[in-house]
């Protein structure tokens, strides 16, 4: 599954995602597949009012990626860079640049196309709608700062408190 959306409307609580499924299965095996599954959340989730299943080929879903390694170094620095500077942001950490094979050709070149994942942590008792936001921001400037980068995702962390290694109070 990938594009999971979920929003609220006047009928309740509304989902729609995408569905991979193996390119040899027929329609009919699929179909039933993603019955059972909206059927499962339903009753998983009462007050999910709608499922709009997309189903597709898992060939034409899932794309190869390869860990980008030629210039790796310079771009995490970039992106290290960026977060550093951003509102918020305490640390970042388990950055990874993925290559995808979505690119198109542009004047007989390949153009890459490069997928972002990262952690960034933040204080704790920011409020989530700020910590949204400022993962936003994280996401906008490095897709405008980065060459050939076209998705980033953000995961945000707490920072970590320390342990206590005094037990005896």
């Amino acid at each position: 599954m990938h594009n999971v959306n979920v929003g609220r409307h006047e009928e309740g609580v509304v989902v729609d995602l995408h569905l991979e499924v193996d390119d040899q299965m027929s329609l009919e095996e699929a179909h039933a597949l993603a019955t059972k599954l909206e059927r499962e959340v339903h009753q998983d989730q009462p007050q999910v009012s709608a499922i709009t299943t997309h189903i597709e080929s898992r060939s034409g879903a899932v794309r190869s990626s390869t860990m980008l390694a030629a210039d790796a170094d310079e771009l995490t620095r970039v992106i290290e860079d960026i977060v550093n500077t951003a509102p918020g942001a305490v640390e970042v950490h388990n950055i990874e640049i993925r290559r995808f094979d979505l690119s198109v050709e542009s004047g007989g070149q390949r153009l890459p196309d490069l997928v972002v994942y990262l952690h960034c942590r933040f204080d704790g008792a920011t409020p989530i709608g700020d910590v949204h936001q400022h993962c936003h921001s994280i996401e906008d400037r490095i897709l405008v700062e980065v060459p050939h980068v076209r998705r980033v995702s953000v995961h945000a962390e707490p920072v970590k408190k320390k342990e206590k290694t005094d037990y005896a109070n």
